[in-house]
């Protein structure tokens, strides 16, 4: 640590000029005087989830903090290392699409795994880790062999053993893993479909096509599952095997499309005509790549409405884009909104944005959120705590608030002449008596150290 710490204060050193070189004891840094809260955050900037937990300075308690980005990042490390802990302490993201895959032998196994048998077996497929095939379930490998486009063993598992039979399922599995190989050879073997789905008396199947019996209603439910994983090389099969699907269906269908593959694909094939319904699902699913193309595309500006809807369902990464392009007033607007409904990753989001942000945030938290949060802000920002957080709990009136703040806030020195000045009538007295409590058992412990 010394070594980072004389490095990290060489830096700030360097920025400032060389006087620091007259005023510090000899063999001294900066970094022996910046108070220790303030060190720890440093440090953390540098330091992976996972591994903040593995040493003990992440807490088990804390785990139910993060917000689903962050519970993907650590499930991430943890599948694509040798991590030694056990996985079952973890917390899975309450969406798992963005799950990463298996790329480490030694993870398989551990607690919670079976809760992915697919990821399991593609790991053990893609890794060529052959002696462990056994170990799958075998819808769960022929599921795997689809995604992997493994045709040969696909034809092992449902042919010559006979222990998967050919579905739909593990059709959509091929389309979803843009698979074309593996989809025409499992779409070929469906059963006809017999549907009476209307399409199936305006729309046919190019002649001799080897997946045109198996019917529009299964192939409409190919074409969403490939549509929302942006498989663009299975909707260039479908487009040319089925000419009329695409312009039947309508451009409804395609309406909860957030893939940006998929999207430019629907635009180039016209058949997105409500953009701003497409913006809608692309912020509440957070993808904020398919947002910005959108707005480019369409000619939209981000609207306060749009901030809503990224904040309403904890989606950093649209957050962050529409709040870079948004102004001040439409995010002071929503600020209130944030802090009341404890959206953690738009606090967050809003935190980094801005230092102006980060302690209005607080003060707002500590006027009208819980310790709990006011705790959850100092652990992440101590450097949002300020003078003007303290005069808020005392101007809020919360007693708990301000002697929170002066237990545990260590680099600011405490103005309290001021945050007496804006206590409310009939707490004049009772923060004046908190204040001198702390004074007198600042100065006993100073003492004691003498």
């Amino acid at each position: 640590m010394s070594s980072q710490g004389t490095s990290l204060a060489g830096q700030r050193d360097g920025a400032g000029g060389d006087h620091s070189a007259e005023t510090l004891p000899q063999g001294a840094s900066h970094w022996d005087h910046i108070p220790t809260e303030l060190r720890s955050a440093i440090l953390r900037a540098d330091t992976s989830l996972l591994s903040r937990f593995t040493s003990g300075e992440l807490t088990a308690n804390e785990l139910l903090w993060l917000t689903d980005s962050e519970r993907e990042e650590m499930w991430s490390d943890a599948l694509s290392t040798d991590w030694s802990g056990d996985f079952s302490t973890l917390i899975l993201p309450s969406v798992r699409r963005g799950m990463p895959d298996i790329r480490s032998r030694a993870v398989l196994g551990k607690g919670k795994l079976w809760l992915f048998p697919v990821k399991v077996g593609r790991a053990v497929l893609r890794n060529g880790w052959h002696d462990l095939r056994s170990s799958v379930a075998q819808t769960a490998l022929a599921a795997a062999a689809a995604m992997e486009g493994d045709v040969q063993l696909l034809a092992q598992l449902v042919e010559t053993l006979q222990t998967v039979p050919v579905s739909l399922h593990l059709a959509v599995a091929a389309a979803t893993a843009n698979q074309v190989e593996a989809f025409v050879w499992i779409a070929s073997r469906l059963p006809a479909d017999t549907s009476t789905h209307k399409l199936l008396k305006t729309a046919a199947a190019r002649q001799g096509s080897p997946v045109g019996h198996i019917g529009h209603r299964s192939v409409a439910f190919i074409v969403r599952a490939a549509v929302e994983a942006g498989a663009v090389a299975i909707l260039d099969y479908l487009d040319e095997e089925f000419p009329d699907l695409f312009r039947l269906q309508g451009p409804h269908v395609f309406l909860s499309v957030t893939s940006l593959e998929s999207l430019k694909w629907l635009h180039a094939h016209g058949l997105i005509v409500v953009p701003r319904t497409n913006l809608n699902t692309v912020l509440a699913q957070g993808n904020a790549s398919s947002a910005a193309w959108i707005y480019e595309t369409f000619g939209m500006q981000p609207t306060a409405d749009d901030l809503e809807a990224a904040c309403q369902y904890e989606n950093p990464a649209a957050f962050l884009w529409i709040l870079a392009r948004t102004g001040p007033t439409i995010i002071f607007m929503h600020l209130n909104n944030i802090v009341w409904t404890q959206r953690l990753t738009c606090i967050d989001a809003v935190m980094r944005h801005s230092t102006e942000l980060m302690h209005e945030t607080a003060e707002m938290i500590c006027a009208f959120q819980t310790q709990e949060l006011l705790d959850w802000v100092h652990s992440r920002y101590p450097a949002a705590i300020t003078q003007r957080t303290l005069e808020t709990s005392v101007r809020s009136s919360k007693l708990t608030h301000a002697q929170y703040l002066l237990e545990n806030v260590r680099h600011v020195e405490w103005d309290f002449e001021a945050a007496r000045a804006v206590a409310q009538p009939g707490f004049e007295d009772r923060f004046a008596a908190l204040f001198d409590e702390h004074v007198q058992r600042r100065a006993a412990l100073a003492a004691g150290a003498e």
